[in-house]
């Protein structure tokens, strides 16, 4: 009976040993496990982030290009409404122009037309004198 007790003894302690060695397998397995997990998502956090940012800076680049394309039109377009502000400054230039001529013949016309009323008054007054001569002479 002792050897049987011993041998119970003895595989009572073979299967304590397998089973610490077992769980100390398991614990060093689950931290190597952990550990290259952590790495990995650290890794894959790290270049979602590198491509997120490098999507950023180019749709910060896009909306720059952009932006500078639309205030390129809108100066074009200043240019263009210049170009006619200028063409209508030129016209109403010349309308001023031909206007001064016009005002400088109806100046004239008038002139004319004064010295003729002048002229048409002097002699109708001179007539009635010549009238009212005859009648009182």
């Amino acid at each position: 009976m002792k050897k049987t007790k011993k041998m119970k003894n003895n595989n009572q302690l073979n299967k304590e040993i397998t089973l610490s060695a077992i769980a100390e397998l398991i614990e060093a397995s689950a931290k190597k496990t952990s550990a290259a997990l952590e790495a990995k998502i650290e890794a894959s956090a790290k270049k979602t982030i590198e491509t997120l940012e490098a999507k950023i800076e180019q749709s910060a680049e896009n909306l720059a290009t952009m932006t500078q394309n639309q205030f390129l039109e809108i100066d074009a377009r200043f240019d263009s409404v210049d170009k006619r502000f200028d063409s209508v400054d030129k016209r109403l230039d010349n309308v001023e122009i031909r206007l001064a001529g016009v005002e400088m013949k109806v100046d004239r016309i008038e002139g004319e037309i004064i010295k003729k009323v002048d002229t048409v008054k002097y002699n109708t007054t001179k007539y009635r004198v010549k009238k009212l001569e005859e009648k009182f002479a």
